[in-house]
């Protein structure tokens, strides 16, 4: 099953996908262009596919950051994710985290 959102917020229209895995697990992803940074969009975004991960019936998220990313690390912390492991994925740097719904 794969659900596609547009996310409106004021000019800015970031594509966000939901995938889900399992019955019970899925996957949040979003980008946030550099120049809307750093204004509450990155945890808006986080905050409604939180909630439509929860009205799915979800057990389980999961997000993949590059680890210097410390913005989103923050945004996904802040959201009650943990992280799981620092490791290399696709030749890239990666860190998984998740939280529990």
């Amino acid at each position: 099953m794969r659900i596609i959102l547009n996310y409106i917020c004021l000019h800015i229209q970031p594509l966000i996908v939901l995938i889900q895995k399992q019955s019970n697990e899925a996957e949040i992803g979003y980008m946030i262009l550099p120049k809307y940074w750093g204004r509450g969009y990155g945890t808006g975004v986080a905050n409604q596919l939180i909630e439509i991960a929860s009205l799915l019936g979800l057990e389980k998220i999961q997000a993949i950051i590059d680890p210097e990313n410390v913005a989103s690390r923050k945004i996904l912390s802040n959201q009650g994710f943990i992280s799981e492991i620092v490791c290399e994925i696709d030749g890239l740097p990666g860190e998984i985290l998740s939280k529990k719904l």
